[in-house]
C-alpha cells in the first residue's frame, strides 16, 4: 500500500490508477519469474530465479539427518554504485 501511495503522490495520479499499474507490474514480474525468465529494469537492476538442488542436512540441536528439499529463490543484481548512490 505504501508503494501505491508514494507513486500516487509522486505522479499526481489517483491511488486507484496507481494501484492498477503497480498490480499489473507485479503480476508481470511474478509471471515471468515463474516461467524462469530474467527481468531487467533499467536503472534498478535485474531479477532472476536460482534453483538450489535438494541435499542432505542435519538438525543442529539433535544431530538427526534431515532432507532439505529443492528450493527456488529470486536473486537481485543491482547496477554498480546503485546502493551507494543516495
Amino acid at each position: 500500500e505504501m508503494l501505491i501511495i508514494s507513486t500516487a503522490q509522486a505522479s499526481g495520479r489517483t491511488q486507484a490508477d496507481c494501484c492498477i499499474v503497480v498490480e499489473a507490474l507485479l503480476d508481470t514480474i511474478t509471471g515471468r519469474l515463474a516461467m524462469g525468465r530474467k527481468i531487467e529494469i533499467r536503472g534498478f537492476g535485474a531479477l532472476r530465479t536460482h534453483r538450489t538442488a535438494a541435499r542432505p542436512g542435519r538438525n543442529v540441536r539433535t544431530g538427526v539427518a534431515v532432507a532439505i528439499p529443492e528450493q527456488v529463490t529470486v536473486k537481485v543484481k543491482f547496477p554498480k554504485g546503485y546502493l551507494n548512490a543516495k
